[in-house]
């Protein structure tokens, strides 16, 4: 009987612990920058390649503060 509860104990706090470290993790820092301008390299038109490379950067804020309360 003492062993069961030896066995629970440590078992609710594994799972206490490992609830609190995935509460603590931060969004990753990503390269948007790096990501919008490899993805219009290959346009050939300079000014549209800005406009495009611009538009994805707008969208990739907006989903990342879509995703910010998750």
């Amino acid at each position: 009987m003492t062993t069961m509860r030896a066995l629970l104990l440590v078992t609710a706090l594994l799972i206490s612990q490992i609830a609190s470290a995935a509460e603590g993790v931060p969004f990753p820092d990503l390269d948007t920058e790096g990501y919008c301008t490899a993805l219009v390299s290959k346009m050939l038109v300079k000014t549209e390649q800005q406009v495009e490379k611009e538009k994805c950067l707008v969208e990739e804020k907006q989903l990342r503060a879509a995703l910010l309360p998750f």
